[in-house]
């Protein structure tokens, strides 16, 4: 018999040529009775407002204009997810980010659990988990599950108030049980990402080709295309090419709309599915304000019924001399941010978009053309329909991990280990714990690398020729008591602190004092599992708990040895090593990828510019 827990649910299955984690479709049974639940939890989960389990921190957002924004490394969020990447933030933690007003989507409405130095404008609210009751990325998976449209107002760009927010009820259970909940919905959430990351990779796959089968600057004959064509592209107007359809669009207020069969669409695509209709036929959508993204403007082919409300641009192309669907490529890869206007929530106006100049060839090649990208678009949509599955199977999956209606349990919960876990205070499972050279060192035309907590970012040693070379006369006096070995664990703890990574080749490396040296006691402990404990949450939180704040925040070696860390016995900890390497094979698999496409981009800009 199929055992009611969560190890029913999870095996292991082929997506390419990577393993990952799957999740099977839940069992249905009748009844209100929890059918599936982790044996060690037994107690009623509380119903809380979210304003007592959780702190609101929207004083600290700040908007600021597309045209003032300095480009920088901080995510910069709106109500949908990221905007751009700017210096600078509001925000440094773990916190929920909730869409105000402008979501994308009201269904599935825009909440995202976000960690470490961060930029929010005024757009979405940001909550964090009261540490005492709530654990923030646990926080973030009931709020998504919570049916958020009773709670909005307003018209066509519904809003989510704040004090009203803070009035919603959760259920909640016992913090552990959180931990538990949210590791799991974390899995999930890594699956979902690396389809993401697939489609990405497709699509700046197709934005380089995009940039060579149209002509570029001053240039009237793409770089590639088909033999048969060799007369040059000719440049109009949009207006001179294209009718608009703004006047039938019809905004409806998120209470009032008929739930049915036609795609809602606004600024960034679907926002929901209504009966009726304002257009039908084939149309570009050309977001006119509230766009998600400025850099890859949003721009969406669609054909059939559709309903359009008031913050996206309905086109259609000339039949005489315009194909529409081509069209949509056209303006897609046209540089829309010069012809935008206002603050944060920049706007694109009819009268400006319809002067933008675009050069097209010949009706036959429009239909050629429009075919390979429609080609390249399928692909991207069998992907993106992946996702989809992915997400309806976790949907199911938080109705039944979350307590429904007036219950208070939930029906999934996680089976225990028959060994219970050990707790150690960190020095105690360690060898070495030592942090790099207070010394101050002079550069060297050749010798050793000296590096520093910057050098390590997302389980990676990094370094380039920019990075600062000592003698080998100070590096062996660094180690003259003590030398660095393969798997020995890197902390950085100065600046920015708790990122890791694990030592391959020690060879004529060293690093300065804001990186620690942590080195397992292989009879209890694994450096893949030591690495991964220092990744969560709760090890996290033990570090920001000791941060000293000077110029730079600190962590001193005194309290790092205090952290206390539960570890399993070592062939579960070597299991755990073992999953957790997978995942960050297929993200470097990913990352991979996206350096390519990088690269390819740069090639192309070379060949594309004089």
């Amino acid at each position: 018999m199929k055992n009611n827990t969560l190890d029913g649910y999870i095996k292991t299955s082929e997506i390419g040529e990577k393993q990952v984690e799957h999740i099977d479709e839940p069992i249905q049974k009748q009844g209100k009775t929890p059918e599936i639940r982790y044996p060690e939890y037994t107690e009623e989960w509380q119903k809380y407002k979210i304003k007592d389990i959780a702190n609101n921190f929207d004083k600290q957002r700040v908007p600021i204009t597309a045209n003032l924004r300095i480009s920088g490394s901080t995510p910069y969020y709106g109500a949908n997810g990221i905007q751009d990447h700017v210096e600078g933030f509001t925000h440094d933690g773990e916190f929920v980010l909730v869409a105000e007003d402008g979501a994308s989507d009201l269904i599935n409405y825009p909440v995202q659990y976000v960690k470490g130095k961060i930029w929010v404008n005024n757009h979405a609210h940001v909550l964090q988990g009261k540490s005492e009751i709530c654990n923030t990325n646990f926080l973030s998976f009931c709020i998504n599950q919570a049916e958020i449209r009773p709670y909005l107002v307003g018209g066509g760009r519904s809003k989510l108030n704040a004090e009203v927010m803070m009035g919603i009820n959760l259920n909640i259970p016992s913090l552990p049980e959180q931990q538990q909940v949210g590791q799991f919905f974390q899995k999930i959430d890594q699956q979902i990402t690396i389809q993401q990351e697939k489609i990405q990779h497709q699509k700046q796959q197709k934005k380089a080709l995009l940039q060579q089968m149209f002509p570029q600057g001053d240039s009237t004959i793409p770089k590639i295309r088909y033999p048969e064509y060799t007369e040059e592209w000719q440049k109009y107007k949009i207006k001179d090419i294209a009718n608009n359809f703004d006047k039938q669009r019809v905004p409806i207020t998120a209470n009032l709309r008929i739930s049915g069969s036609t795609p809602y669409y606004g600024a960034n695509g679907i926002q929901d599915h209504v009966e009726g209709f304002t257009h039908d036929g084939e149309f570009v959508l050309v977001a006119e304000d509230g766009a998600s993204d400025l850099i890859n403007y949003p721009v969406q082919y669609v054909k059939g019924k559709i309903w359009v409300n008031n913050h996206a641009h309905v086109l259609q192309g000339k039949s005489e001399i315009c194909n529409t669907n081509f069209l949509s490529f056209c303006i897609n890869q046209a540089e829309i941010r010069p012809y935008l206007v206002g603050g944060g929530r920049s706007k694109l106006n009819a009268e400006v978009m319809m002067g933008i100049n675009l050069n097209i060839p010949s009706l036959p090649e429009q239909q050629q053309v429009g075919q390979f990208f429609q080609k390249i678009d399928q692909q991207i949509t069998i992907q993106q329909e992946k996702i989809q599955h992915q997400k309806q199977q976790k949907k199911a999956l938080l109705q039944q991990m979350f307590p429904q209606g007036d219950s208070t349990i939930p029906k999934i919960r996680y089976p225990g280990y028959d060994d219970e876990w050990s707790e150690y205070k960190l020095n105690n499972i360690l060898t070495l714990l030592k942090d790099g050279t207070h010394k101050t060192h002079k550069d060297s035309s050749e010798g050793c690398l000296l590096l520093s907590a910057k050098n390590i970012k997302n389980g990676k040693i990094f370094w380039n020729k920019t990075d600062r070379i000592i003698s080998i006369e100070d590096y062996n006096k660094i180690h003259k008591n003590f030398k660095l070995q393969q798997g020995d664990v890197l902390l950085t703890i100065v600046g920015s602190i708790g990122e890791t990574a694990i030592l391959k080749n020690p060879e004529n490396i060293t690093f300065q004092r804001s990186v620690a040296y942590l080195r397992p006691d292989k009879s209890k402990l694994t450096a893949e599992y030591l690495n991964i404990v220092i990744q969560t949450r709760q090890f996290q939180n033990e570090l920001d708990k000791r941060k000293a704040i000077s110029a730079q925040p600190g962590i001193y070696l005194k309290d790092l040895r205090k952290i206390r860390v539960k570890i399993p016995s070592l062939p579960e900890q070597q299991q755990i090593g073992q999953f957790f390497q997978k995942i960050d094979q297929q993200i470097q698999l990913n990352q991979n990828k996206l350096e390519d496409m990088k690269q390819m981009k740069k090639g192309l800009m070379q060949r594309m510019f004089v």
